[in-house]
Parts: structure tokens; sequence; C-alpha cells
């Protein structure tokens, strides 16, 4: 054996080791989720563009009230695009009402969509470039179609990184939610972050210490839906660690949707 198979084989050995140091003691079949729990980022297609075939997108500002019932099947497009209810709309570089299916299966909450400032920000974002991307790998991996989730965030206004919102402004912000949950009546809720985590489940303990569970977020008297709460791409990018436990946490959705 010469030493370049030797230096592979070495170098395989620490990854296992390193791996088995982070609690994983097995590795899923199929190239979808090994994809997703590679620590180092794949450059991916967007969320919206894997979901063309739903005729689907992320709604910039300009967007009208007719393309706003397409999307969300509630009228918040050119609301959010023209909110003033809070003072983050003299920040705002972009509205961002979401993006998916109109009859999502899964419905995906994150916090805010953050830009820089003077920087042309796509109009397909909703939780950035790179996150939207991973938000891609983590449906093929639980192999649940694009056109059966929908992305959003609680606060609707994209801002810059240096803004940042205040509980008022999430306050503000979070009667768009409550319609689109209504509106596009999804199965379950996954919230991706603290902010969105707190938002919906009004608890204040850690988001480590919250994931991994469903909890019943009422929609009305008479119905619920299942909320897991678990770590927002932007964290996973600069942590890639913690992609284990939410594997953990996109299965336990995929359990309950019943496609595993």
């Amino acid at each position: 054996m010469d030493s370049q198979h030797i230096d592979f084989l070495q170098s395989v050995h620490s990854l296992l080791l390193y791996h088995r140091t982070l609690g994983i003691d097995g590795y899923p079949a199929g190239a979808s989720p090994l994809r997703f729990l590679e620590a180092a980022d794949v450059p991916a297609k967007t969320f919206t563009a894997l979901a063309e075939t739903s005729r689907t997108r992320a709604v910039p500002a300009e967007e009208s009230p007719s393309e706003l019932q397409s999307a969300t099947k509630c009228d918040i497009v050119d609301e959010v695009s023209s909110c003033t209810r809070c003072i983050l709309h003299t920040k705002r570089l972009l509205s961002v009402a979401g993006a998916g299916s109109e009859q999502p299966r899964l419905l995906i909450v994150g916090g805010w969509l953050v830009g820089e400032e003077g920087a042309k920000i796509p109009p397909e974002c909703v939780l950035g470039p790179a996150e939207d991307g991973m938000i891609s790998r983590m449906l093929a991996a639980m192999m649940l179609p694009p056109e059966k989730a929908f992305i959003t965030n609680v606060i609707k206004c994209a801002i810059p990184d240096a803004c940042q919102p205040t509980t008022e402004n999430i306050h503000t912000c979070f009667s768009y939610l409550l319609r689109q949950i209504t509106a596009l009546d999804p199965e379950i809720i996954c919230t991706m972050g603290i902010v969105a985590t707190r938002a919906l489940l009004k608890n204040s303990l850690p988001l480590s210490q919250l994931r991994g569970k469903f909890y019943p977020f009422a929609v009305s008297d008479q119905k619920s839906v299942p909320v897991i709460p678990t770590y927002h791409p932007t964290f996973l990018l600069k942590n890639p660690a913690f992609k284990k436990a939410t594997w953990e946490d996109l299965q336990s959705i995929a359990k309950l949707l019943k496609i595993r």
C-alpha cells in the first residue's frame, strides 16, 4: 500500500474518531443525508430554485396583491412591503413574505433576513442565500419535496446586520405570521433559531433544551399545530457540529409526516 492510500485511510480514521466524539454512531443510507451532514458548506440551489415546479417563489416588495394570494393565500405581501407599524421599516432593505407551497405540509419559520447596507439582495431570499441552500439540502435529506414546504420569518423585513430588532418589533410583526399559519394550514411548524421558537412557544428556556420535542401551538380554539424547534441554518453554518442534533429533529418531522 503506497503512502497516498495510507494518508487517505488515516484521514478517514481521524474523521470517524471526530464524529464519535460528537456522538455520531451511525450514518444514514443515501447521498442526500450525508451531503447535509458534511461539515463543509456545499453550494446548493436555493429553496425557491428547487421549487420552480410548484410555481411559487419568494415575494419582493413589488409584487401585486393577486400574486400575493398565489404565494401565501392571504393578502400580506403588499402590506409588509408598505408596513410602517414599527421603526424597522426605516431600515428595510426588502420585504420578505416567504416562499413555497400554497398547501405546505411543513412550515419553516426563521427570525429575519439580514443583508448588507447598499448590497443587492436576491428577491427570492428568505433566510439568506447560503441558509436557503441548506434548507434545500434538509428537505432533500428528509425526502420531502420542496413543493410541500413553505419558508418564512417572524419579521418580514430584510434589515442590515447592525440593526437589531427588539421584542416590540417582533410582537408588532407577529400578526403577519399568525395569518400565514392560518391560511397555509401546515401539518407541522419547524421553528429555526431562538427568535422564532420564543415567538411561537412563549418559552424562555434555551434552544438546546427546547429542541427535539413537539409542542402544541393553538391556531384556534378547535385546532393546534405541532411545533418542533431546531437550530437556525446561520448557526449551523458556523457550528457544523450541531448538524447531528438538527438531523435528529428533521427525522422526527419526517416520522410524524410519515415520509420515512
